[in-house]
């Protein structure tokens, strides 16, 4: 898709308004969103933007900040909350436990369950959850836990689908 403006480069930014009740969609290119809003839209002033909310969100929390910097690039987790960039690879370990709670408080997981286009949402749903009961039914085929294993099972049955877990 061109951008409405200028039809000539892509548009990468898809704004929508409601005034009134009525709905207006715009797709701009990056530099056509720029000048329409007097400032640029980038992924890292977004993110600074969001981590800075969150943060107010949980300021009256008592958090444990680790004392200790990230052993290859120096960062402090304070300076992480500042900029919302890790400075390394190395800072994902390090920070560990604070990036997960970051992740829970955000989404409500730290596990990403992603999303299917409306038409396609239940048969994806009816395979992903098969994929998770077949999972689960290995791992209590090898804990040698035969009763759920046999629930297990009959559920995978009911749902008409095979119980045999496939190899990656």
């Amino acid at each position: 898709m061109l951008c409405q403006k200028c039809k000539k480069n892509p548009a990468t930014v898809h704004m929508q308004q409601f005034i009134g009740g009525n709905k207006t969609e715009m797709h701009l290119c990056q530099e056509c969103s720029a000048i329409k809003m007097d400032m640029p839209i980038s992924f890292e002033h977004i993110f600074k933007g969001f981590l800075t909310s969150l943060q107010s969100m949980t300021a009256n929390r008592p958090t444990q900040t680790p004392s200790t910097p990230c052993g290859r690039c120096g960062m402090t987790y304070e300076q992480f909350k500042s900029s919302g960039k890790l400075g390394c690879e190395a800072c994902y370990p390090a920070f560990a436990k604070e990036i997960e709670a970051l992740f829970k408080n955000v989404q409500g997981s730290t596990r990403h369950e992603g999303k299917f286009p409306q038409r396609m949402g239940v048969d994806m749903r009816v395979r992903r959850e098969a994929d998770t009961l077949r999972i689960q039914l290995k791992e209590a085929v090898d804990a040698e836990n035969y009763e759920d294993a046999a629930r297990l099972r009959d559920i995978l049955r009911a749902m008409n689908l095979p119980s045999e877990v496939k190899s990656p």
